[in-house]
């Protein structure tokens, strides 16, 4: 007897596949923060401060990221309770990779609705 796999099942499995190779390694350097890009942002993020100084005085990527991942940082940093998540740039990097993982994973939806 066979059995056909529906369209939401094959998507649903896309999906989850798609998650666990975005999500697998996401400290791959150990919060050394070795790439150079990710450090710059990780930079600019540690120069925020809501609702102080919100200047980073650095957009060469645009400022929606480096604003995301401030708050994605305070957040953390909040329900750890650990002050590092705001300001040691690795940490900051493994933020950053979290919402590219998170979107990137998204985009698996949009392009099967596309």
């Amino acid at each position: 007897m066979k059995t056909k796999l529906s369209t939401k099942s094959i998507l649903f499995i896309t999906v989850i596949f798609g998650a666990i190779l975005r999500f697998s390694y996401i400290n791959w350097d150990s919060y050394q923060s070795f790439h150079p890009d990710e450090r710059n942002i990780a930079w600019a993020v540690t120069r925020i401060s809501f609702f102080d100084q919100l200047n980073p005085q650095f957009f060469a990527y645009g400022g929606l990221p480096i604003y995301v991942y401030k708050a994605l940082s305070n957040s953390v940093s909040t329900l750890t309770r650990d002050p590092s998540w705001t300001s040691d740039w690795g940490k900051i990097a493994v933020v950053g990779r979290f919402v590219s993982a998170f979107l990137s994973t998204l985009s698996i939806l949009l392009i099967y609705k596309v």
